[in-house]
């Protein structure tokens, strides 16, 4: 039976599973309601609630549905009895003070992190293929030869690629918020295994039977 005094915050990392995770959970809200965890809605993800706490267009994009979203799952959180589950991937790019504001928000519950991660190999092949997806020209070997420039040089794929990729750095930086025991790391399956064992896997993290 999971805590009912917990919220979980799901924080990506991109291309770890994450949509795979947010659909699997909007689609099973009245199952887990019954097993006391909240996924808030409506909605299959957290997008337009990211980007309001964030306080940072999509793509330079504003969307009118962004204002009042992460009042919204609060206002929600902080009614429900049950454990609370919020996801997207784009509070892997929160910052220091997002991060207060976050738990400021959330409080007097106890916020448990979680980020699923897969090996770096992975990662950037699979990146690489959502860029080509989205109209991307350049080449695999272009592509790598830039990811692997610092995370500080002025490169406006590298930087971007980091920010959302590096692993250590954004556990690193929720772990200083974020009581000792609090953050938890679920790593995505090799390839070749079926996607429920990631579910199963983000279940155990949560506390529920799968």
């Amino acid at each position: 039976m999971p805590d009912g005094n917990r919220v979980i915050v799901h924080v990506g990392l991109p291309k770890t599973g994450t949509t795979y995770l947010q659909r699997v959970l909007a689609r099973n809200r009245q199952p887990l309601r019954e097993a006391d965890v909240l996924y808030p809605g409506p909605g299959s993800d957290h997008f337009f609630a990211a980007q309001d706490l964030l306080d940072r267009p999509f793509k330079g994009h504003r969307d009118s549905r962004v204002a009042g979203a992460w009042s919204a799952i609060t206002t929600q959180a902080g009614g429900a009895t049950p454990t609370v589950v919020i996801s997207h991937e784009l509070l892997a790019t929160a910052r220091a003070e997002t991060i207060d504001r976050l738990l400021d928000d959330l409080a007097p519950r106890d916020v448990t992190v979680i980020a699923t991660v897969r090996d770096l190999p992975r990662q950037v092949l699979a990146v690489w293929q959502e860029d080509v997806k989205n109209g991307s020209t350049r080449t695999f070997e272009e592509f790598l030869r830039r990811v692997q420039a610092s995370s500080e040089a002025d490169d406006r794929l590298s930087k971007p690629f980091w920010k959302f990729q590096d692993a250590p750095g954004i556990l690193d930086l929720w772990s200083q918020r974020v009581p000792v025991g609090r953050v938890v790391v679920v790593t995505v399956p090799p390839s070749g295994e079926p996607n429920r064992v990631l579910w199963q896997r983000f279940c155990t993290a949560i506390g529920i039977s799968h």
